[in-house]
């Protein structure tokens, strides 16, 4: 869903393809790098998913959305 907000915007809104797939290049980008962000606090993230914490995907799972939304209206100018 935080890939999925930006990526709509971008094919809402691209004036072409090469636009549409540049923005969604963008916003993939953008999700690498909060997931990362996200591992500063919780070192071991993935481990603690994988063991069934809900806590620590909760936190992912947020912080993926809450800069998927933030990608998406900065994509809608």
């Amino acid at each position: 869903l935080g890939f999925a907000l930006p990526l709509a915007s971008a094919i809402g809104h691209a004036a072409d393809i090469v636009d549409c797939a540049i923005s969604g290049v963008i916003a993939l980008c953008v999700q690498v790098l909060v997931y990362y962000a996200a591992r500063i606090p919780l070192p071991d993230l993935s481990n603690r998913i994988a063991a069934g914490e809900l806590g620590a995907a909760l936190w992912l799972g947020f912080i993926s959305v809450t800069a998927g939304v933030i990608s998406s209206a900065s994509m809608s100018y």
